[in-house]
């Protein structure tokens, strides 16, 4: 059978495509680390629940509290560079160890992800999906949550809390345009 032009062309291409997307036995399948996920710079996003790590233009790996503390400190890892582990000796609910990196901090229990804190650093800006971050305004966190934020005052300062959202957080005060200085969710160890 004697072939075209075109039609090698086209079954050069068909075998290229198949081999890019995985369709030859030697393609190599990728491991579940962040890392791998994809070519571009991982973006950590901070969650009620936990962190996700979005990689590309939308595909989100969630990270929800209870984690494998080795799983969660790769992902952070992979989005805002190395860190440092310390012992919370002293946290009220007994032993924790905090990864640290550029103002952000996981809280670990053992080998388990509890909690985490963002108190931001220049050049960096962590959000929620909903644009809740360090730096936005008390009047437009109140945009973003109608009826849902309560702000108090404590040993720690003026304080929000989001009702039925789980990312609660610090504020430099009480006004309109006082602006929300550090974020959590989950376990912390801050002492009132």
């Amino acid at each position: 059978m004697k072939r075209t032009l075109p039609s090698v062309v086209l079954l050069a291409l068909v075998s290229i495509l198949c081999t890019a997307l995985g369709g030859s036995a030697s393609a190599s399948v990728p491991s579940p680390a962040v890392a791998r996920l994809g070519s571009t710079t991982p973006v950590l996003t901070l969650e009620p629940g936990g962190v996700g790590v979005r990689v590309g233009s939308g595909r989100i790996r969630h990270f929800p509290f209870g984690t494998s503390s080795a799983r969660v400190t790769a992902a952070v890892k992979s989005a805002l560079g190395a860190g440092k582990i310390s012992l919370d000796p002293e946290c009220g609910q007994g032993p924790r160890s905090t990864y640290h990196v550029k103002g952000f901090s996981l809280l670990l229990d053992g080998k388990k992800f509890v909690g985490w804190t963002d108190q931001g650093t220049p050049g960096r800006r962590l959000r929620a999906a909903d644009g809740t971050g360090v730096g936005i305004t008390l009047g437009r966190l109140r945009q973003l949550h109608p009826n849902r934020i309560t702000v108090t005052r404590d040993s720690l300062g003026p304080e929000f809390a989001h009702a039925g959202r789980g990312i609660d957080g610090l504020l430099s005060g009480t006004r309109r345009t006082s602006k929300v200085t550090t974020l959590f969710a989950g376990e912390t160890c801050f002492f009132r």
